[in-house]
């Protein structure tokens, strides 16, 4: 510390210690400046400051101060006069001894103190750091053992602040807020906000330490201070939930400009008396601010600030700066996923060394919870339940769901994953299948799922449900799924419990109105969860019964959802099934394992169907006036099994000489052009997987004989990833990586990529 800086601290503090003498400080005596005095009622102090550590300067400065108590004793003979002699760092041997040689001084004139023990009496910072090391940190726990105060590395994420064109990192935050500077961290659920706020309070807790900045952090979970309004109050509850002794002390450093405030979690706060709120959320989040605002527009100028949550949470942008009380001069920081490289090293602490799944995702807090709990007794190289994806989105969905129940005691995770599952449903019946969902939505969800209407603290859950932000397209406060994924994944509850009980009214009644069809995630939640049951063939049929008890027009997207169950499952359908009006993202349609003759497509729309080439005129679907925009496994209209595909209009053969043929005439290397086919039909066709049969298909025996050495090359960069399941073997492409297969596609002859010229060189 400068040390213009560090005497400027300590008369600082000094003012604070005695507020009689707040405008005394540097006075001359004698032709010399004095570093502080400070005459109160009752008592005369008297202080100097060094930064050094050598013996002769302490001698010096002593022998100042005694020169100058001389002459304040004579003066103010009825007031006693204490010197102080204030170190940056612990005072050594050599100086403590000091004073006892100064003839004539009085025993225990001086008082030598490191800086840090001049400060604490106005605030002990250093038990605060201590103690609050003990108690959680926002959200986080460790995935492995469920602590809440367990030690877990960060991994640097990136951060991207508004008005920078780097990445900046934790540390570059910490530096900024000793300077002032405010900051607001926004991600969605599991983006690592805790994780980055505590980041930042280590960087600040250590300079402090060190004796680098009088600044300390301050990190309070918002949490705690439901119904808070009072600044002083805030930190003193806090002070009292670490065990802080002093909770005081904490107020008067905050007022003197000595903290840093890390608040954690906005949006987990709620204010009282606000029942029945949720028809007017916008009022009910300003309430719940009142005292987070106040604590920062009370916060002294200098005092920096980081304040966390989840950016869905309000409406707007400007919303949440009017509600919490952001000024102009703060900046943004918001969280993006994982890289490559940042997942490898968060699940290198978990010992994991193999291969990273094609399907897992990228949020930091997803990927801890599938290695921490995932990992199967003793494995290092494989997660039985990391390499399922089905296995996988459900154990999050468990793990998220419980970690949001945490925050209000009243409801289980069971509870939460049941109301996004039912709220998925409701998405399910609007055109973009995400929302909006209306607040009585939500409400109606928490209430048949829970039995009883939303208290104050249960409208915290609902107002930051993972996975559901503001509906950009809404006028009004609605909210929709902004996790697809997420969001497909949640579609399976509804629908696996009308499998069980297809013939209970209520779950036929809330499938009744969707039109949009789950997708492969969901359905293979959903095929996961039904063979744990022993779900067979004879539920299926009393499912496809069930659907049409009360006529075909009201039995929503249920048939294209069963078919595609059918179809995961390898069952057949055995009972006549029609799916009418619907979009059906793909159908993948294989006779070694499923008989389809009883399904009829009515006027449906299809991105993507792929027909096996066993598929005959016995086992196909019927395509009624239907529109498919790609059909694979077949050349032409002649080459489709005869009568199955009335008034339908298919846009494209993807097997036919047309797209594979102007890839196969490319002046590149054979492999090169191999791998440009098959990256069009991962990456390009469809991102959910395709049968490694689908790869040969369109290509002759010369460049059929290069399919096995190109999928071994993009296996071993970690383009795609092999199915572990029995059977034709599926290769799943790696979906973060989309944007780098379809980089080589555009330009597959100047691509510079280091898997397009590992393909130009084999043979």
């Amino acid at each position: 510390m400068d040390s213009h800086v560090y005497e400027q601290e300590v008369l600082r503090v000094a003012r604070y210690r005695w507020p009689s003498a707040e405008y005394s400080g540097s006075e001359m005596f004698a032709g010399k400046e004095r570093d502080g005095i400070f005459i109160t009622e009752d008592c005369i102090h008297l202080v100097e400051c060094s930064v050094s550590r050598e013996k002769a300067k302490a001698e010096k400065d002593l022998n100042k101060l005694y020169e100058l108590y001389k002459e304040y004793k004579q003066r103010y003979g009825e007031k006693a006069v204490k010197c102080w002699f204030i170190t940056l760092h612990e005072p050594t041997g050599d100086q403590r001894t000091c004073g006892k040689h100064i003839k004539g001084a009085p025993d225990n004139l001086f008082n030598l103190l490191s800086f840090s023990q001049f400060q604490s009496k106005l605030v002990d910072s250093y038990q605060y750091l201590q103690l609050r090391e003990l108690h959680k940190f926002g959200s986080i726990y460790d995935p492995k053992t469920g602590s809440a105060t367990a030690v877990i590395e960060y991994v640097e994420v990136g951060l991207r602040i508004n008005g920078d064109v780097e990445h900046r990192s934790a540390e570059y935050a910490a530096n900024s807020c000793l300077t002032g500077s405010r900051f607001t961290l926004l991600g969605e659920y599991g983006a690592g906000k805790s994780m980055t706020l505590r980041e930042i309070y280590r960087h600040l807790s250590k300079s402090h330490r060190q004796n680098k900045t009088s600044q300390f952090p301050i990190y309070i979970n918002l949490r705690d201070h439901q119904g808070q309004s009072d600044p002083s109050e805030i930190l003193e509850r806090h002070a009292r939930i670490i065990g802080f002794p002093n909770p005081s002390q904490l107020v008067r450093a905050w007022k003197a400009g000595y903290v840093v405030l890390l608040l954690d979690g906005f949006d987990e706060v709620s204010s009282q008396g606000l029942q029945g709120a949720w028809r007017r959320l916008r009022d009910a989040r300003s309430a719940s601010m009142a005292g987070i605002k106040r604590i920062i527009l009370e916060s002294p100028s200098s005092c920096g600030i980081a304040i966390a949550g989840r950016e869905h949470f309000f409406d707007t942008p400007e919303e949440r700066k009017k509600a919490i009380g952001q000024a102009n001069g703060w900046r943004d920081i918001r969280l993006d996923e994982f890289s490559d490289k940042q997942i490898a090293a968060l699940i290198r602490q978990f010992n994991f060394t193999g291969d990273i799944p094609a399907w897992v995702p990228s949020r930091p807090l997803l990927l801890s919870t599938l290695f921490g709990r995932g990992l199967s007794a003793g494995a290092t190289q494989k997660l039985s339940v990391v390499n399922d994806p089905a296995l996988g989105w459900d154990l999050l969905l468990d793990e998220v769901c419980s970690r949001e129940a945490r925050i209000e005691s009243g409801i289980s995770g069971e509870n939460v994953r049941a109301i996004l599952e039912a709220l998925s449903t409701l998405a399910r019946c609007k055109d973009s299948g995400l929302g909006p969902l209306s607040t009585d939505d939500i409400v109606g969800a928490f209430h048949t799922e829970c039995g009883f209407t939303p208290t104050d603290e249960a409208l915290i859950v609902l107002l930051r449900l993972p996975g559901l932000g503001r509906d950009p397209m809404a006028v009004d406060e609605a909210r929709a799924f902004v996790d697809v994924e997420f969001a497909d994944a949640c579609r399976a509850g509804d629908f696996v419990r009308f499998c069980n009980n297809p013939f209970d009214a209520h779950h036929v009644k809330r499938l009744s109105e969707t039109r949009n069809v789950i997708g492969g995630t969901g359905i293979s939640v959903a095929a996961s969860l039904l063979e744990r049951t022993n779900f067979n063939q004879g539920k299926l049929t009393a499912a496809i019964k069930a659907i049409y008890r009360q006529g075909a027009l009201v039995v929503g997207a249920t048939p294209a959802d069963l078919v595609q169950l059918t179809l995961r499952m390898g069952l057949n359908v055995a009972e006549p099934i029609q799916v009418s009006k619907l979009l059906v993202d793909k159908l993948n349609i294989d006779v070694i394992r499923n008989d389809m003759s009883n399904v009829t497509f009515v006027e449906c729309y299809f991105n993507n169907v792929e027909l096996d080439d066993a598929v005959t005129v016995d086992s196909c679907p019927l395509f009624k006036s239907c529109l498919i925009q790609e059909l694979d496994g077949r050349v032409s209209i002649r080459d489709l099994p005869e009568g199955r595909f009335p008034e339908t209009y298919i846009e494209e053969f993807l097997s036919s000489a047309g797209t594979t043929s102007a890839t196969l005439h490319l002046q590149i290397p054979q492999a090169a052009k191999v791998l440009v086919t098959i990256l069009k039909k991962l990456f390009a066709q469809s991102l959910g997987g395709r049968k490694e049969s689908a790869l040969y298909r369109g290509l002759d025996g010369m460049h059929q004989s290069s399919v096995g050495p190109v999928l071994d090359l993009l296996k071993a960069n970690g383009i795609i990833s092999k199915s572990e399941k029995s059977g034709d073997p599926i290769w799943i492409p790696v979906r973060r990586l989309r944007s780098r297969a379809m980089a080589i596609i555009a330009s597959p002859s100047t691509s510079t990529d280091s898997i397009m010229d590992a393909a130009r060189k084999l043979k």
